[in-house]
This record gives structure tokens, C-alpha cells and sequence, in this order.
């Protein structure tokens, strides 16, 4: 895959975009691309350049059968350790789970279709998982970032009714 970062100044220029993908999928139909456009001059309403960018990258999922007890991490800049209690509560719920700052692969990256569910903290990857939903039917969780222990007990709470868990007690964390 290659995301292709267009600018203000492909505008400015007149640039044919339909026609350079047009284009660069014929030359290339091994390689999927996707236009992620970086332009934010003048802009003032609208999604973000990293909205569109997230998107446009979940856009490349193939669709694929879907696979019980699996779901995606996605929208995080950096993989999520497994000593956290997010991951616990998948861990102990028996489900396997792709997060998309972990894909060493453009063949993992794709494995990421299979997901039943997709959980996402991050406001930017809305768009996103929103496009899943509508692409390859996986419902989605926000679990906002927090650092307020009410909101994460409660975050936490959603995901285990959602997994099928009943929360465990993190007084002694406290």
C-alpha cells in the first residue's frame, strides 16, 4: 500500500487527482493506494487532515468473513503494552485482538478486516471506525482517553459488559 499525501499546492496547481490514481492504479494494480489529503490552508470547518488520513487508510481493508471474539484496536500512534486493564479485559474474555499501531505487515494490516468489533479512544479515528461499520459491518466502542478514575472505571465497565465480563474490582490500584 502507499499513501499518497497530496497538498494545498496539488490545489493551487489544478491537479487532476481522480486522474493521477486513475493512473497509478493501472500502472500498479498490486499496489493499493490511498489519498490522504494534508490540506489544511484556509481550512476552517470540516474533518481534520488526520480524520481524513485514518479514513483513507481503513478504506484499504478488504472485506473478509468476519471472525467471532476478534476485534481492532485502532487510531493509536503506538501500540498498547498487555499490562493495562483494556487489554486484560480482551485478554480475559478470550478474544484476540489487531491493534493498528502493532501491523508489521501490509497482510496483518488486512487481518484487521476480520474484526467483529473495533474500540478506539483516540476522537481522530471516528471517522474510521464509522467507515468500518458501514464497509465490513464492525460495530465499534469509544472508550475516551481519560485520566479521571471515574471515567476509566467506567470506560472499563462498557467494555466488560461488552465482552460479556463482569468488572473486576481496582481498589487496590487506586
Amino acid at each position: 500500500a502507499v499513501l499518497v499525501f497530496t497538498s494545498c499546492l496539488h490545489h493551487f496547481l489544478g491537479c487532476d487527482m481522480p486522474f493521477v490514481y486513475q493512473e497509478l492504479r493501472q500502472r500498479f494494480p498490486s499496489v493499493d493506494f490511498a489519498n490522504c489529503n494534508m490540506n489544511p490552508i484556509m481550512q476552517k470547518n470540516g474533518i481534520t487532515p488526520e480524520q481524513s488520513c485514518r479514513r483513507e487508510m481503513f478504506h484499504l481493508l478488504k472485506k473478509k468473513p468476519l471472525a467471532a471474539r476478534t476485534l481492532n484496536l485502532l487510531g493509536n500512534d503506538l501500540p498498547l503494552r498487555g499490562n493495562n486493564e483494556l487489554i486484560q479485559l480482551i485478554q480475559q474474555a478470550h478474544w484476540t485482538w489487531n491493534d493498528s499501531a502493532n501491523c508489521s505487515s501490509y497482510a496483518d494490516f488486512q487481518e484487521m478486516s476480520k474484526a467483529v468489533l473495533s474500540l478506539y479512544y483516540q476522537p481522530s479515528a471516528t471517522l474510521a471506525v464509522k467507515l468500518l461499520k458501514d464497509t465490513l459491518q464492525q460495530e465499534f466502542l469509544y472508550l475516551p482517553l481519560s485520566y479521571d478514575y471515574t471515567e476509566i472505571q467506567e470506560n472499563l465497565l462498557r467494555l466488560a459488559n461488552t465482552l460479556g465480563l463482569p468488572l473486576p474490582s481496582y481498589k487496590k490500584q487506586i
